[in-house]
């Protein structure tokens, strides 16, 4: 018997339902959390879930296989027991289920049928223990063996000792009636008839797998992402709470790793319109989940539509440049250097998915490496949470990475020479990749030559992105159009003129005359005045008259006063 301090607490329950919360459904989860202390340990100790198809069933099983076992092992260990040490530990055993009338029944059977009646198990939870004995005792007269027993003859050699076997065999048990062959030849073939109708069954299912729907909802942008899920939801449970955005079609609930407190799920709506509805209200929600709070982060995640490169490569073919390019890799550094691979990917999926991750040479003091996410979303939080912040017992460094010194690269004699006329774009989201920009610009007008994301944040308004044109003429028709343009429902552009600049980044004078501010200097105490200075230094170019704009409409660079 397991003492009440071997089963589990309430924490191994939740830790096992979050673990395996991938595979549980709600009838699963249900039936593991009303099961005995006892069955929950067996189910417990047989480890996780993965690729379950019957859950519930699975569950069931444990348990039974659990039960048997104890009592198997219960079997083996008093064998070679005398006749009053098996029965005294039997009763002790089931003292809480124990009546005197079943105990009186159980001292007036011999050695051998009081093994074989003990051998059908506990009497846990029998509400007439002596009607059970007495069913059990009939049992054992007309042949049929306990749990030990099952699968072999009524005469089997079990568990049982050899006194037992002694005893059997005096009674004339050899003789006692078997199985019917007709029977057992029938129970073979209606076994093998279901094990092929569940075979059939089997093909079938995967004649249609759900992951051609889910791509569906990619490609026709039904799919929403959402990072931060409270663990123990299941598949219901978050189904339930998106409903009110929109029809929820399926729920597929990201696997979770060792140390994370957090889950991801992707959610595929009916409609396009009730995936935008979920991101916008859902986006940066705090929920409440046993007192303890989450903060989601919700967005559309996209597949193949025009303006939109990103993809998402199988496992173990990662393209690292195009990773880079579509935001999706993070350098993170000062890694100790007895770190492990394993114990940075484990840290890394508190953030999101990791795709890979390429560690660098150490330099004998600390570690640097590479780590591709799946999202640019996932990279751009990690960066925010992992920039100058506490881990392995030291202050790590995460950014974008950054591409090697300029000389290293052979630029282009046009890049260099011509000045372009730049676009400043802020208040886009973070998953949005150049492309996407480009797309919108070309809708209004000639598309730029060129634009560089300069930095991506989950804040929109942090995040910046320049657009550069060959002619001013194609700048200021973008400029007008984008100007409080809604790039993602949720989001208007913030867009602005900089100045002149060339292929180095490096921005030239701005050919237009400046507004200069005054010159403040003390003349007497307690008196401030103004003052032009009566001479100019060579070096100092002089001063453009300010030109007289009351009435023109001003550009973000003169403020009327």
């Amino acid at each position: 018997m397991m003492l009440a301090a071997e089963q589990p607490t309430a924490e191994e329950i939740d830790a096992f339902v979050i673990v395996n919360r991938k595979f549980l459904s709600d009838e699963a989860e249900e039936t593991f959390r009303n099961m005995d202390g006892l069955d929950q340990k067996h189910v417990i100790a047989e480890g996780s879930l993965s690729n379950c198809k019957d859950p519930v069933a699975i569950i069931k099983s444990r348990a039974r296989g659990g039960f048997l076992k104890a009592h198997i092992d219960w079997m083996h260990s008093h064998r070679d027991s005398s006749h009053e040490d098996v029965l005294d530990s039997y009763i002790e055993a089931n003292v809480d289920w124990m009546t005197e009338e079943a105990e009186e029944l159980l001292r007036s059977l011999s050695f051998n049928h009081l093994w074989k009646v003990i051998d059908f198990g506990s009497l846990q939870n029998c509400r007439d223990p002596a009607a059970i004995i007495r069913i059990r005792l009939k049992d054992v007269l007309r042949g049929k063996a306990g749990k030990s027993g099952k699968g072999k003859s009524s005469t089997g050699k079990g568990v049982q000792g050899r006194a037992v076997l002694h005893q059997a065999q005096t009674d004339g048990m050899d003789s006692l009636p078997s199985e019917d062959p007709a029977e057992s030849s029938k129970g073979a073939q209606g076994g093998k008839a279901k094990g092929a109708k569940g075979a059939k069954g089997t093909k079938g299912a995967k004649d249609r797998p759900k992951d051609d729907i889910h791509e569906k909802a990619l490609e026709e942008g039904r799919s929403l992402y959402c990072l931060g899920l409270p663990p123990l939801w299941s598949a219901k449970q978050i189904q339930d709470f998106f409903q009110h955005q929109g029809e929820v079609e399926g729920v597929y609930l990201q696997s979770m790793g060792k140390g994370k407190n957090t889950r991801g799920a992707s959610v595929d709506f009916t409609t396009a319109e009730g995936a935008r509805n979920a991101a916008m209200v859902c986006d940066r929600l705090e929920v409440y989940h046993k007192e303890e709070k989450f903060t989601l982060g919700c967005s559309i995640r996209h597949k193949g539509p025009a303006g939109q490169k990103f993809i998402f490569p199988a496992r173990g073919e990662v393209d690292f440049k195009q990773a880079q390019a579509e935001a999706r890799s993070v350098y993170l550094s000062k890694i100790p250097a007895h770190i492990s691979e394993q114990q940075i990917r484990e840290m890394a999926e508190e953030h999101g998915e990791v795709e890979a991750i390429h560690m660098l040479p150490s330099n004998g003091f600390s570690l640097a490496c590479f780590i591709t996410m799946v999202s640019p979303g996932e990279a751009a939080f990690m960066i925010r949470a992992l920039n100058d912040a506490q881990a392995f017992g030291t202050i790590v460094s995460a950014s974008y990475p950054i591409e090697k010194n300029e000389k290293r690269k052979k630029k282009h004699p046009e890049e260099e020479i011509f000045q372009w006329y730049v676009l400043e774009i802020k208040n886009f989201p973070h998953w949005t990749v150049t492309d996407d920009i480009k797309v919108t610009i070309s809708t209004f007008g000639n598309a730029p030559n060129r634009v560089r994301i300069i930095h991506y944040d989950p804040d929109p308004a942090q995040s910046v992105a320049k657009a550069y044109f060959r002619y001013e003429e194609d700048q200021d028709v973008a400029l007008k159009a984008l100007a409080g343009y809604e790039f993602t429902p949720g989001y208007a552009l913030q867009v602005m003129t900089r100045p002149r600049t060339a292929g180095t980044g490096q921005a030239l004078a701005h050919p237009s005359p400046q507004p200069q501010p005054p010159t403040f200097h003390s003349l007497t105490f307690g008196q401030v005045g103004l003052s032009t200075p009566a001479t100019v230094p060579a070096t100092v170019p002089p001063r453009f008259p300010r030109p007289a704009l009351q009435d023109a409409q001003l550009p973000a660079a003169f403020p009327r006063h």
